[in-house]
């Protein structure tokens, strides 16, 4: 009884002395004022020019459609888009239209509700560009992405804001590049 006694107070004892070794001390500082300034200054875009995918729509049709959306449909023609009117997507989000280049629509859900947005086909850029409240155009390879943001930058729009989501404004149109899905969102700009 008493070894079992002393054996069950060493364990106790182990385990106290374990639990309060294990902690490290957290310090907490705030920013000053001079720092909130700094990182709140709106950080400067590259204003050299670049030359658009001849395969995609550019940023600045694109911006154009943000104001005047019936533009688009000329732009998506002379590129060679085809269109689905109506395009929702399942639990997600839904589009007054849909332009669609290289790809096959998603699976059809019925009533203009499909799984997802457009899929690439394996030969040349594929690309859609969604019409809805805005406007967004998606593409598949890395190195169409980078175009466009590199056509954001060179159109002289400013990073404003650094995500996971980079959001660039002139003031009348925000873009926002989402590189995870190689997106580009074009809005009109919040004020």
């Amino acid at each position: 009884m008493k070894q079992q006694y002393i054996f069950l107070s060493s364990i106790a004892l182990l385990l106290v002395a374990a639990l309060s070794s294990c902690g490290t001390q957290k310090t907490v500082s705030t920013p000053s004022h001079a720092d909130t300034l700094a990182t709140a200054a709106p950080l400067h875009a590259n204003t050299s020019p670049v030359v658009p995918n001849k395969e995609l729509v550019s940023i600045a049709e694109a911006a154009e459609a943000v104001s005047n959306p019936d533009a688009l449909a000329a732009v998506a023609k002379k590129y060679g888009y085809k269109v689905i009117n109506g395009y929702g997507i399942y639990r997600l989000d839904s589009y007054d239209k849909m332009y669609y280049r290289n790809c096959l629509p998603a699976k059809s859900l019925g009533k203009g509700m499909y799984a997802d947005t457009p899929q690439p086909t394996k030969r040349g850029t594929s690309s859609y560009i969604a019409l809805g409240q805005s406007v967004i155009i998606g593409v598949f390879n890395s190195a169409a992405y980078q175009n466009l943001v590199d056509q954001v930058k060179g159109l002289g729009y400013t990073l404003v804001e650094q995500g996971y989501e980079d959001r660039y404004t002139n003031g009348t149109v925000d873009i926002y590049c989402y590189a995870a899905r190689k997106t580009v969102r074009l809005e009109k700009a919040v004020n």
